[in-house]
Order: structure tokens, then sequence, then C-alpha cells
């Protein structure tokens, strides 16, 4: 009897812990699929979507406004937004900006999933009268190393009540690639400086 209540004590750890990696490993597999698609569907010039952008002259940044985007950002006055991509049945709105050093990815999708890397800094910001972080974390893909941003899951609530959309894991998310080789220090100052200049589209600058 012993013998028999510890094996199935045993089947049911070994059947837990499977669990837990397939469900992982699914989650990794549906984010991959979905990137593939954000790089390859519907895919339309920035001309078509956005007017020229507003330049802050106190940065000489630009000022990415959208109008399905209830935030915006700035990011440097040499990156132009190259494509957008707009899928209505996720609710995902997704832009390219780039320059010709960095790749700039921007995902709003108030009902998707989020990716987490390994963590490597934070940045902060505010919404309204409420202040939030965006964790910094690396992601290697293809043997090549990408910054991106995204929010602490205990902070998803909070952030869609201000923003007033759905409550999904990857509300926001921001990823940047070098075309080359750049600086890692220089490449993470650079994210750390467009999340910390996040504002609610309906504040001033």
């Amino acid at each position: 009897m012993h013998k028999n209540t510890t094996f199935l004590i045993l089947l049911g750890t070994l059947l837990v812990a499977g669990g837990v990696v397939l469900r992982e490993r699914e989650e990794m597999r549906e984010w991959q699929v979905r990137q593939q698609l954000l790089n390859r569907q519907h895919v339309q010039p920035a001309d078509n979507t956005a007017s020229t952008p507003e330049i802050n002259p106190a940065t000489g940044c630009k000022i990415f406004k959208h109008p399905d985007v209830p935030i915006t950002f700035e990011y440097p006055g040499e990156m132009k937004v190259i494509s957008s991509h707009k899928d209505p049945p996720e609710k995902l709105l997704s832009f390219d900006i780039q320059d010709s050093m960095y790749e700039l990815g921007f995902v709003f999708m108030p009902a998707g999933k989020g990716i987490q890397g390994d963590i490597v800094d934070e940045a902060n910001f505010t919404l309204g009268a409420s202040s939030f972080s965006m964790r910094l974390g690396e992601v290697v893909d293809n043997n090549k190393t990408s910054l991106i941003a995204f929010f602490p899951f205990e902070e998803e609530e909070k952030i869609g009540n201000i923003l007033n959309v759905d409550v999904g894991e990857g509300i926001l998310r921001f990823r940047l690639n070098c075309k080359d080789v750049c600086n890692n220090i220089e490449s993470r100052t650079l994210l750390k400086q467009i999340v910390s200049s996040i504002r609610l589209a309906s504040d001033p600058r």
C-alpha cells in the first residue's frame, strides 16, 4: 500500500510539472507566431496612418500619436515611422520606427499576451496622477539580442483601468533591435528615455 501511494504521488508531481512546461512552451510558440504575423501581414506605409509628427522643442524628439492609441511617447528626431499594422480581431496595433542604427517596435494590444525576458533594468513614467514602471528585459532570438519593455503582470489591471481597455498581458510593449552592432548601455539608455516619456494622450507635454 505504501509503495502504491508513493508511486501515485510521484506520478501526480510529474504530471503537474509537465503541464507547466507545456504551458510555457505553448505561450512562447503563440508569441512567436504573433510576431511573425506582425512582420508579414497587413503592413501599411506609415504615410497612410499618421501625419507629420509633432516635435517637442525642449528635447528635439518626435512625439508619437495615433487616434487609436491612448498614450503618446517621444522618440529620437532621426527615427521615422516606417510602417504600421492593424489587426481588428485581435484589437492589435503595431508600429515599426527606425533610423540608420536602431529598429523600434511598438505594440498596443489591449487583450493580448506579452513575453518576459531576463530583466536588466526598469524605466519609470506617469499616466495622469499615477506612477508606473516598465521592466526592461533581454530576449535572444536567432542569436540576436533585443531589448524589450513590458509591464509587470500585477500592474495590468490598474493600467487597463486608466487606459479604459480590457485587461490583458502586454497592453503596451516596446522592442529595440540594433541593425548592426551597437553599445548595450546606449541601447538601454535610449529605451529608458522612450519609456520615460510615455504620457496619456489627453495630457499636455
